[in-house]
């Protein structure tokens, strides 16, 4: 094997001085062109303008679910209210023999928009004596059973 010869390190012996002057002297690395600057440019402005458009549209769609969200609440309210208005007259009109009452059983299943809601006649057992509606609305994760007699 041939060793080399060893170089000595030049850098701790150089002077600060000389090493500026070699610096000054060193060739520069040319700038890019106005083309490719100006492309550069385009190309930034383009992907901020789709960041900017991608967070607009979401915060629409936002929007305009919350805006749903609020109308099934409140379709949900009144079709409740109209059911128990419903409950009320029907119980008043009835006999006093028939005036037990009915049954409304809610079990509001998780995150699902439209629930079956059964109103079942007190006494009765018939399938016939159901009568059945749909409410659309929005619920929490987990809620009550209720059971409402009049």
């Amino acid at each position: 094997m041939t060793s080399r010869p060893e170089q000595p390190n030049l850098l701790p012996q150089m002077k600060l001085s000389k090493v500026k002057s070699l610096a000054a002297t060193a060739p520069k690395v040319s700038p890019p062109t106005d083309e490719l600057e100006e492309e550069a440019l385009l190309l930034k402005q383009a992907h901020e303008k789709c960041n900017d458009w991608g967070k607009l549209r979401g915060g629409v769609m936002q929007i305009l679910k919350d805006i749903e969200e609020r109308n099934e609440t409140i379709q949900f309210m009144r079709n409740t209210l109209d059911l128990l208005e419903f409950q009320r007259k029907r119980a008043r009109s009835a006999s006093p023999q028939k005036r037990t009452g009915f049954n409304i059983t809610r079990t509001p299943p998780s995150h699902v928009r439209c629930q079956v809601i059964f109103i079942k006649e007190a006494g009765s057992t018939q399938d016939s004596k159901y009568l059945q509606t749909k409410i659309c609305r929005t619920l929490p994760s987990t809620g009550p059973t209720w059971d409402v007699k009049n």
